[in-house]
């Protein structure tokens, strides 16, 4: 007897409560050992001619004598992807009946050939029926049988088993390639959407998808970006298959081919923009496939498509770039209005104090004209104006020293350390008189002159920095005015130096900046010289735009209750 089937599957169970009938039946049935089968029959699909073979009715025959034990032996054969082709069970025995124990093993082995063998008529067919799925699956054995119908069945049923599920198996073969390719064009139509960041990795998965349907494994695309390879997706088993000078050829080649073509063990895929070679897929044939008119056509589908990702995924980028400029604008303008917001605060406090004492000490000057305390009224009135007018010049001298400030020009002057020391003792004694404070000079080695063009605007800054100093540290403390030269950089390094109260590491990149104060805007105090007082919030910033001014730097440290230093560097004279 011939078969196209390319192997049996000849295991068969009995289940019956007689032990002679299971042994008879195993006699019948069963194999030695030592007598094996070739289970190999032929490639139907593989090969073009068909091979066949004798059928050698030999078989592997488990048996059990209950229905629960049979069921048990079949759900083992599913989980050990062993399945038996074939179930004999009889009819009539204790615990689990055989229609019984037919259902059960129907529910968790959808393709087992199911005889029923029985002497008696206790089930109906129609009841059979309707407690079993998979009618064409089913037959009935009469009691007592002939060996040869055993026989017979037994060749008849495994091999109908074997060749359902090898035909189950080619068509799944066939199916998945249906799939995989419908697959493919469909995560082409979808690719369009996706963002450049996930273009590598979605079209690696597509690369794959073409070589599972065409049965290769080595294959690549290569992106250029003005000629000039920026990434690649590759797929191999051999890196020699794909050598960079096979590549460069394939390249020179794709740039004048406008279609897809075959070069010795290649298949390239030129993708192009108005002519210009923007990727190239290459497939190694692998000397097992003649490619057809199908497989051309799922190229050009990829080809269209890929071109197509390609000019939305530069589309996209430039809408990216263009939105984060958009991003970085709004957040400077929420800056601006956080930094509004917070000048209001301040400044209507700095302004509204002194402009109330005027108003009070101008109600009392009217009251008090002939008494002995006029001239101490006036006093203090025109203090407080004077505080006002620094406060409105504060705010215009920021700007005064911004970048449009580069247009002043002064005669360059020489000016060494101790005389920047001494000249902002000065300009600060009165204030640490009244705080009962000391600045001390201290020079690590020998310092140069410092050479500078902005004499009267570096005096500012100093005492924009001391001010700050004064204020923010307590009554009788030592406020350190350090000078070193620094060869490498050939810079004088000058700093102020404070033990007080000092601020949080991350506010030390803010301290520069416009209105920025250490203390909460509710709670906002005036002051000029007091302890914790705080000002507008300019001085710094000031500070900071005249150093720079100058082409100079300036830094902080600082450690909160541990104090704070400013440094800037000065140019120190050749």
């Amino acid at each position: 007897m011939d078969t196209i089937i390319s192997s049996i599957n000849r295991k068969i169970l009995i289940i019956d409560d007689q032990v002679d009938v299971l042994n008879s039946l195993k006699r019948i049935l069963g194999k030695e050992e030592k007598d094996e089968i070739e289970d190999i029959l032929g490639d139907f699909f593989e090969n073009d001619k068909k091979k066949s073979v004798e059928i050698e009715e030999k078989y592997e025959v488990s048996i059990a004598d209950r229905g629960e034990e049979g069921f048990e032996l079949v759900k083992k054969s599913q989980n050990e992807n062993l399945p038996y082709a074939v179930v004999f069970i009889d009819m009539r025995m204790p615990g689990w009946d055989g229609l019984k124990t037919a259902k059960k093993i129907r529910e968790i082995d959808k393709d087992i050939e199911i005889v029923i063998m029985t002497a008696y008529s206790d089930k109906s067919r129609a009841d059979i029926l309707k407690t079993l799925e998979s009618h064409d699956k089913l037959l009935y054995l009469k009691k007592p049988f002939d060996i040869e119908e055993i026989k017979q069945m037994a060749l008849s049923l495994t091999l109908k088993w074997s060749l359902s599920k090898e035909l189950v198996e080619k068509y799944e073969v066939i199916s998945n390639s249906k799939k995989g390719l419908e697959k493919v064009i469909n995560s082409i139509d979808k690719i369009e959407r996706i963002k450049p960041p996930a273009l590598k990795t979605i079209l690696d998965g597509i690369l794959k998808q073409i070589l599972s349907i065409l049965e290769l494994k080595s294959g690549m695309i290569i992106f250029y970006d003005n000629g000039e390879n920026y990434f690649e997706n590759k797929i191999e088993t051999d890196l020699e298959k794909f050598s960079d000078i096979d590549i460069e050829v394939l390249k020179i080649k794709a740039e004048k081919e406008k279609n897809i073509f075959i070069s010795g063990e290649f298949l390239v895929i030129p993708l192009k923009n108005r002519g210009k070679l923007i990727a190239m897929g290459i497939i190694y044939k692998d000397n097992k496939l003649d490619f057809n008119e199908e497989h051309f056509k799922l190229f050009e589908i990829f080809i269209s498509h890929a071109i197509n990702l390609l000019k939305n995924s530069e589309l996209y980028t430039k809408l990216e770039k263009i939105n984060k400029e958009l991003k970085d604008k709004n957040e400077e303008l929420k800056k601006a209005y956080e930094l509004n917001k917070k000048f209001l605060v301040i400044s209507s406090h700095e302004l509204r104090t002194p402009i109330t004492l005027i108003n009070g000490y101008a109600e009392m000057l009217e009251i008090e004209l002939d008494s002995n305390s006029t001239k101490n009224t006036v006093s203090k009135l025109k203090k407080s104006v004077e505080r006002l007018t620094r406060i409105v010049n504060s705010m215009l001298e920021v700007f005064a020293v911004s970048n449009e400030g580069k247009e002043i020009i002064i005669e360059k002057s020489e000016v060494t350390i101790e005389e920047l020391f001494e000249s902002l003792k000065i300009l600060v004694e009165e204030f640490l008189e009244k705080r009962s404070q000391k600045l001390i000079l201290i020079k690590d080695g020998e310092i140069p002159s410092a050479i500078t063009d902005k004499k009267k605007l570096l005096y500012f800054a100093l005492v924009n920095i001391m001010m700050n100093a004064i204020k923010f540290s307590p009554d009788g403390a030592k406020i350190e005015f350090i000078a070193k030269f620094n060869k490498n950089t050939q810079k004088i390094e000058v700093s102020i130096k404070d033990y007080g109260v000092g601020i949080e590491q991350t506010y030390v990149n803010e301290i520069f900046k416009p209105f920025f104060t250490i203390v909460n805007e509710q709670f906002h105090h005036s002051g000029v010289y007091e302890y914790k007082a705080s000002g507008i919030g300019m001085g710094l910033t000031i500070a900071k735009n005249i150093i720079e001014l100058m082409g100079e730097k300036i830094w902080c440290t600082s450690k909160l209750e541990s104090g704070t230093e400013i440094i800037f560097t000065l140019s120190a004279k050749k």
